[in-house]
């Protein structure tokens, strides 16, 4: 029997000490929902938002790249012409043409002016 005292003593007593908690949630008020509706809503749209920011930016970087391709073409081809243009314009390539033609450069009227 003393025993059986002790026990329930020290049960009150850690019962006082350690309430047991009930386990049924609580439910959510109105303002609770609302704000948890909004938090969802926030976090949709940031999500939204970062995917079609980063689309965007691969989409700029491709352009990027297109344009610096057809820069970097175009400057070959303006590298090639200004060659042939100076291939042409050589003195060599100039006296063939007039060979073929059968002009002659008489070097009596040639004058260097500084």
């Amino acid at each position: 029997m003393a025993q059986n005292i002790t026990h329930q003593y020290s049960k009150k007593v850690l019962d006082k000490i350690n309430p047991q908690k009930n386990s049924e949630a609580l439910p959510l008020t109105k303002s609770e929902t609302l704000l948890s509706i909004v938090c969802c809503i926030v976090i949709v749209l940031l999500a939204i938002v970062t995917v079609h920011s980063s689309n965007s930016l691969i989409i700029a970087q491709r352009n990027l790249e297109n344009y610096q391709r057809k820069v970097n073409n175009l400057h070959n081809a303006n590298a090639s012409i200004i060659e042939n243009v100076s291939n042409l314009s050589s003195k060599q390539h100039l006296d063939k043409v007039a060979q073929k033609d059968g002009l002659k450069l008489n070097n009596k009227n040639i004058r260097n002016i500084n």
